[in-house]
């Protein structure tokens, strides 16, 4: 009789499984960094809040550029500074240029279109999609939609700004942004002189330093997202009773969002009619039976 004795690694040592996993992990977060420091390096940090809170209200996005892994970047990276929360709808990294009326759906989407500045004014989709917010990639410029929606979020926007712009400035596009008529911009000549330095377009190839920075960025808006939802929700979520089902007091939880600044009383009224805010709440509170459901039960009890 033979016997065969496999001996258990210790604990200490990874299996190949986890071991590979680790490395996908770390490959897809470099890959992930790498594509949010693209989308820095085109639009100054204005733009991109002011693209992070219309896309908390559920606007409708529209990326343009030509090159395809740019395009793909700037949407993914948006898209990921929504943490906690998720975006419930279509994305399209690439729109087929034979159902450009999707632009005009009456759901929101984001969408990228692989065509230039010049393609987009000749084919007049602005004109023809004025609830639609345009992001000219290459030119570092954003065309805003005609809802007034988005200035709820100016309060947030200015805080966050001025959080972030020295760290993001000094290793990504400065300069003026759609908040350029605000007097909190910093419009300094130095900053200026950054902008004519670091426009155009860039090589694919980031430096250490950028992927430090742009790590942070990231990581300090989703904490400050984080903060300014989780840490303002009431731990039971106040309902009220209507046709007959438990929906959230959206009036009661806007004020316990806004507590310690009324002045986003508004916006938060705003961030609790999307899609997108009301699939956090459930996942967050248990959402409980119907009165209906309630009643079977009584009657089969």
């Amino acid at each position: 009789f033979f016997f065969l004795m496999i001996r258990r690694p210790p604990r200490s040592t990874q299996s190949r499984s986890s071991a590979a996993s680790d490395v996908y992990k770390r490959q897809h977060l470099h890959k992930s960094i790498w594509a949010a420091t693209q989308a820095f390096h085109h639009l100054p940090l204005g733009d991109i809040l002011w693209l992070l809170f219309a896309l908390m209200l559920e606007t409708t996005l529209v990326f343009v550029t030509p090159r395809m892994t740019l395009l793909s970047a700037s949407i993914l990276t948006l898209l990921g500074l929504l943490r906690p929360l998720r975006w419930p709808h279509a994305v399209l990294c690439s729109l087929p240029l034979d159902i450009l009326d999707l632009l005009s759906a009456p759901v929101p989407i984001v969408i990228g279109i692989a065509q230039t500045r010049e393609w987009v004014e000749e084919k007049q989709l602005i004109e023809n999609n004025p609830n639609v917010t345009f992001v000219f990639l290459d030119e570092g410029k954003v065309q805003c939609s005609g809802s007034s929606s988005w200035e709820l979020a100016i309060p947030l926007i200015k805080t966050f700004y001025k959080d972030l712009h020295h760290l993001y400035n000094e290793h990504f596009r400065p300069g003026t942004s759609i908040f350029h008529m605000f007097e909190w911009e910093d419009q300094s000549p130095e900053l200026k002189n950054q902008q004519k330095v670091r426009s155009g377009r860039r090589s694919s190839r980031v430096t250490d330093d950028e992927l430090i920075s742009g790590v942070r960025v990231i990581e300090q808006i989703n904490a400050r997202l984080e903060t300014i939802l989780v840490g303002s929700l009431p731990e039971t979520a106040p309902r009220k009773v209507e046709d007959n089902r438990y929906t959230f007091d959206t009036e009661k939880l806007a004020a316990a969002l806004s507590e310690n600044n009324k002045s986003l009383h508004g916006f938060f009224q705003a961030l609790l009619k999307t899609q997108m805010f009301i699939s956090y709440l459930e996942e967050r509170y248990e959402e409980p039976p119907h009165f209906s459901d309630l009643s079977l039960i009584h009657i089969i009890r």
